[in-house]
């Protein structure tokens, strides 16, 4: 019977790992050093807040003078087509996350729901910047338009 490629392959990488005293290359070995990999990646982040702890006043969350944090935070959305169907379940999961990250690491937040519209620059008019029935009212040229941007 004729020897298959994969069984070819198995048995060179048997005997080369056996010649170099490595352990043979294995599905497991691999994500084993894939995830050794991706584990020493992660441990470097850079711009990390340690989780608050407490009301001190070095916490991340009380922005180190004793009241809450002042952030914005703008949600984005496309106003595509394709996100016509998904618009209401993505303005109610962000309303959502963000009622919990006011729980966790309360705030002073100021929250600024757009869509991007997709027509040519100047053109968007009237309500139709944003999408009804979500948290998505204004199109973000509207927005810029009103807090003076030309």
């Amino acid at each position: 019977m004729a020897t298959k490629p994969k069984e070819q392959i198995e048995g060179a990488s048997a005997a080369f790992s056996a010649h170099l005293a490595v352990p043979p290359i294995t599905c497991e070995r691999i994500h084993d050093l894939v995830d050794g990999v991706l584990q020493a990646r992660c441990t470097k982040k850079k711009n990390h807040l340690e989780h608050c702890k407490g009301e001190e006043s070095d916490c991340p969350c009380s922005g180190g003078g004793g009241g809450p944090a002042v952030t914005d935070l703008v949600v984005l959305i496309d106003r595509s087509g394709s996100m016509s169907t998904a618009a209401t379940t993505v303005s109610n999961a962000a309303a959502t996350g963000i009622a919990k990250a006011k729980e966790v690491c309360p705030s002073d937040l100021r929250v600024v729901w757009l869509a991007v519209d997709s027509n040519k620059p100047g053109t968007t008019a009237g309500p139709a910047g944003g999408w009804p029935g979500t948290n998505f009212t204004q199109s973000h040229e509207q927005y810029l338009t009103s807090i003076g941007v030309a």
